[in-house]
């Protein structure tokens, strides 16, 4: 259950039951042969998944903050030929800008091993606690200022696929 919006007993009790839309498991077993099993249940509802992803993690820097998340709404207003308005309701795609600090003996290596992953649709986990700046998607563009000796600040751009 997602408890997020529950700040006081009101909300304890009256609020409706709220489910986790995403969630990321850091700790799965990584040797061959190992069993994962998934139990997904809504008691007294239809449950479902929309798309499981299971895979190597890698890390890059430390997630700065100043990240920016948000969505791409595919939906529209449609007129017709008499001035009459229609709402038609479209998916929409994740979108963030996630900041990264890396180092700079590193940077060679970073700036491939993104260019590598382009076009390949990623996880990308900014923070272990905070849902928003998880983006399930592809890297849109990515720069790296370089203004230290030691460090710099990536940005990463992600967008969903819807």
């Amino acid at each position: 259950a997602d408890e997020s919006f529950i700040t006081d007993w009101r909300h304890w009790f009256f609020d409706p039951i709220r489910n986790k839309a995403r969630l990321i498991v850091n700790d799965l077993p990584i040797y061959g042969g190992a069993q994962i099993r998934v139990v997904v249940q809504n008691i007294g509802e239809v449950a479902s998944v929309d798309s499981q992803i299971i895979g190597l993690s890698e890390i890059i820097g430390s997630t700065l903050y100043g990240f920016e998340t948000g969505i791409i709404d595919y939906s529209k207003v449609a007129a017709d030929d008499f001035g009459g308005r229609q709402l038609v309701v479209r998916d929409y795609a994740d979108r963030g800008t996630i900041k990264v600090l890396v180092k700079n003996s590193q940077l060679p290596a970073i700036k491939d091993r993104l260019a590598e992953l382009r076009a390949t649709p990623i996880v990308c986990q900014g923070t272990d606690d905070l849902a928003t700046t998880w983006i399930s998607g592809i890297i849109k563009d990515f720069s790296i200022p370089t203004e230290a000796k030691e460090f710099s600040e990536l940005s990463l751009q992600m967008e969903g696929l819807a």
